[in-house]
């Protein structure tokens, strides 16, 4: 869906194309954080 709204310059599903990744990589490092702390418990959340 991503692509054809590329070719089709349909911006207001690119836009939602590129916010809903970078939320999922920010939710995705968050939980790699998170699961790194609980793993090796020398680390602590700042």
């Amino acid at each position: 869906m991503g692509l054809q709204a590329i070719t089709n310059q349909d911006f207001p599903i690119i836009s939602a194309t590129v916010l809903v990744g970078a939320v999922l990589v920010v939710l995705g490092n968050l939980v790699v954080d998170v699961l790194y702390s609980f793993l090796d418990p020398r680390v602590r959340l700042a």
